[in-house]
């Protein structure tokens, strides 16, 4: 599990986290954002040239100031602090400034998105253990 406390100075949730390229015979470690508002993830061009991953495939992509931009698609492993692994296509991003990757829905939607609030700072966990039995409403 991944746990993180998330202040007034950091309004945002960012994890270092470890890139791999498929085979998981190259990796680097980076920043990344957790971004509940893109529906995949998201890599700088930096880390397409330092892990020399191959190109997979195109998309086209829609998102904040953009409409319909035919983006290239890599193959990679994105590895989180707690050593949870998962394998996902990434979309290259050139605009990405503050972290070198964006960890989207497609990885999110695994796991059990927790933030809880508790004397000014919020509590960030992040679980793909789910328990094999639960409550069915």
């Amino acid at each position: 599990m991944l746990h993180q406390i998330i202040t007034a100075s950091t309004p945002y949730i960012k994890s270092l986290i470890k890139v791999a390229n498929a085979t998981d015979t190259h990796h680097i470690q980076c920043s990344a954002l957790w971004d509940t508002g893109a529906s995949c993830c998201a890599i700088s061009p930096q880390i397409v040239k330092d892990l020399e991953l191959p190109h997979i495939c195109d998309r086209i992509v829609s998102g904040i100031g953009t409409s319909g931009k035919q983006t290239r698609f890599f193959l990679l492993n994105f590895e989180l602090e707690d050593g949870t692994k998962f394998m996902t296509l990434a979309a290259e991003e050139p605009s990405l400034t503050h972290c070198h990757c964006i960890l989207g829905m497609d990885i999110i939607r695994q796991g059990d998105w927790l933030l809880k609030y508790d004397e000014d700072k919020y509590t960030f966990s992040f679980n793909v253990n789910h328990p094999k039995h639960g409550i069915e409403l």
